[in-house]
């Protein structure tokens, strides 16, 4: 019985912390539809709900173009419907106003491929907001981030790097903190990374290859397999310098254009075969690494509330930041039901004059529905093992 209570609370806890789930996907998708939303309407679409969350609604309301907008149960998102998209009109409508506009299908080509890129877009946009709020706040400045220690044995020393090395660059790209060197290693793992250092007065060019290592985030409590070169890094912090909201918006931009290119360089890693496919993390896993953060901050004993509250809130701005692109990328990729494969379909009947026929799109359709079925099934399973539920139902079945 103590064994059952305890598998129970421990169910419990894990559903009592979906709530930073539940603010992050809600976020990220709720402005990922209104990207689809204003695209449309901008073109005359005829929308015939908005909705925030799935299932049945507990309030909606009809606007001045018959839209309705509607809160359902379950607060994991939501969706925009066109009139004329897929299905026919939802009869169900409270109010007795039509959608004021065309049917989707009736928009010009070019019109719905720009519908159909509105909601990553979208989410590009978010994010560079976030992270522009972020530096808004200031922007860190480091000293050179100079070599402390080299670890007998790894890629560092097997490479010749040196104490007081000072390193430039890192794949051609100027680094200005060893947290830029550390991320740019981590997504290398067994594969040649070049650095340019600093040596005395003299500037070289030395080729470091990352060994696979298993790193533990002890705040967190998140194992990863990453790449290391084994060193011992110094890059004090200057300063903190105040920066106008140009400059802001700029450096958000960066920062997100950095995100887009190290979701590109894993997942062609991850299609070469260079990482294992555990390491994708699905919904439920950043729904864990939500929660990992606020309860992280808030058993601090350390600093006061309002510290902790501070902490939370930025860290959790980055996270939204950072899952916004990784939304708005995994919806560019060409596979049906995604964004990138109603745009693909769009940019044919623009450049061709005619649609795909409606069977070539059926085999689409199933080769789509198998992949994203597989992706899903793996990186639920994924989250579930990480969460340690597989575990648990499997005591509580035995």
């Amino acid at each position: 019985m103590d064994l059952i209570l305890g598998q129970l609370a421990q169910i419990f806890s894990i559903v009592s912390s979906v709530v930073p789930f539940i603010v992050m996907i809600g976020v990220v998708v709720t402005i990922h539809e209104l990207g689809h939303y204003w695209a449309g309407r901008s073109f005359g679409a005829a929308v015939e709900s908005f909705a925030f969350g799935f299932g049945k609604s507990i309030f909606e309301k009809s606007d001045k173009n018959g839209t309705r907008w509607r809160v359902n149960w379950l607060p994991l998102g939501g969706f925009v419907k066109f009139v004329g998209e897929a299905a026919e009109l939802d009869k169900s409508n409270s109010g007795s106003v039509l959608p004021i506009g065309r049917p989707y299908k009736e928009l010009a080509a070019w019109q719905r491929v720009i519908v159909s890129l509105a909601g990553p877009i979208a989410n590009f946009i978010l994010a560079i907001v976030l992270y522009a709020f972020i530096f808004a706040q200031g922007k860190p400045v480091y000293g050179d981030v100079t070599v402390l220690e080299v670890l007998e044995g790894g890629a560092a020393y097997e490479a010749g790097l040196l104490v007081d090395d000072v390193i430039v660059a890192v794949d051609g790209k100027t680094i200005s903190s060893s947290n830029e060197l550390i991320e740019a290693v981590a997504y290398s793992a067994d594969e040649p990374v070049e650095l340019l250092i600093r040596r005395d007065v003299e500037q070289l060019d030395i080729t470091v290859v990352p060994k696979r290592e298993i790193f533990v985030n002890e705040r967190l409590g998140i194992e990863d397999e990453i790449g290391r070169i084994g060193i011992h890094m110094s890059a004090q912090l200057l300063s903190i310098d105040k920066v106008s909201v140009s400059e802001a918006i700029s450096l958000g931009a960066d920062q997100t254009a950095n995100v887009i290119r190290k979701t590109i360089k894993v997942l062609k890693r991850l299609i070469f075969g260079k990482d294992s496919f555990e390491k994708m993390r699905g919904p439920l896993g950043m729904g864990d690494i939500a929660d990992r953060v606020v309860d992280s901050n808030m058993k601090r004993t350390d600093i006061s509330l309002k510290d902790r509250l501070d902490n939370t809130f930025w860290q959790m701005l980055e996270l939204i930041a950072m899952f916004s692109v990784s939304i708005g990328f995994f919806n560019l990729l060409p596979i049906p039901m995604l964004d990138g494969y109603s745009a693909l379909l769009g940019m044919y009947e623009t450049i061709v004059g005619s649609e795909v026929s409606l069977r070539f799109q059926e085999y689409l359709l199933r080769g789509g529905l198998a992949v994203v079925g597989v992706f899903f099934i793996a990186v639920t399973w994924n989250d579930l093992k990480r969460l340690g539920l597989l575990d648990v139902f499997g005591g509580m079945l035995s």
